[in-house]
């Protein structure tokens, strides 16, 4: 009866850590998902062979060439949008010499932390389904492709306004401030290549209240609002 007992204790035990394995290889659901977007796109989407996709391409392409060859920009390169990505470009032209294709890798690599992004998002708010049939939905969403691989300023903004999303979406569920500090970097980042994600500032922040608010509307509660507020602020505001 002794043996029975240890073999019952053994196979829930095994049983116990089988769930467990299962439970983190279902973790990784949404990095599956961005390596298989990103290998698609990378192995048949044909960005390599495109002489242009936009001429806004050029421009930034221009812009990044120029400020790696020590112009500065808005003095001597003009430029109407804030200067994150013209930087980035202008490092990655340094390392790599001025080619089209590892520009286009740079923002498809962006597109890739896009996907990643949403996958999680909807992992943790809609469950493992919604973050699987996420991958076919970009792939065959018009116009998704071209704007991943293309060198524009939109895609690198709205991918960091994702990430701050997410970021803000793990503060939600597990109230440590690494993560508001993480969303308001991030936010940063993204007004920093381009101004219109700067709308989701006050969204976020109003979320942030509301959180807390819901849990009573006391003079106490908002104090307590007040805080991840301010760390979300101060994160957002000294990038800026």
């Amino acid at each position: 009866m002794t043996e029975a007992v240890e073999s019952s204790d053994g196979m829930k035990a095994g049983s116990d850590d089988g769930r467990m394995r299962i439970r983190a290889i279902l973790r990784l659901l949404p990095i599956a998902v961005a390596l298989t977007f990103f290998a698609v796109v990378f192995v048949y989407y044909p960005f390599r062979e495109k002489l242009e996709f936009d001429t806004d391409e050029g421009l930034n392409l221009m812009r990044g060439m120029l400020v790696s060859q020590d112009h500065p920009l808005y003095r001597e390169v003009s430029s109407d949008q804030p200067p994150l990505l013209t930087y980035l470009l202008a490092a990655l032209f340094r390392i790599n010499g001025y080619d089209v294709n590892s520009a286009r890798l740079l923002i498809l690599l962006f597109s890739t932390l896009f996907v990643w992004s949403i996958a999680q998002f909807l992992q943790i708010t809609s469950g493992r389904i919604a973050a699987l049939l996420f991958l076919p939905l970009v792939l065959i969403a018009p116009e998704f492709l071209r704007l991943s691989t293309a060198v524009m300023i939109g895609m690198p903004s709205i991918t960091l306004a994702a990430v701050s999303l997410l970021m803000l979406t793990l503060w939600h569920g597990r109230q440590r401030e690494g993560w508001l500090i993480l969303s308001g970097a991030a936010l940063a980042l993204s007004i920093s290549i381009k101004l219109f994600t700067a709308f989701l500032g006050p969204v976020l922040v109003t979320g942030i209240v509301i959180r807390i608010l819901a849990q009573g509307g006391t003079a106490a509660r908002w104090r307590e609002a007040l805080r991840p507020v301010l760390v979300w602020g101060l994160s957002f505001g000294l990038l800026v």
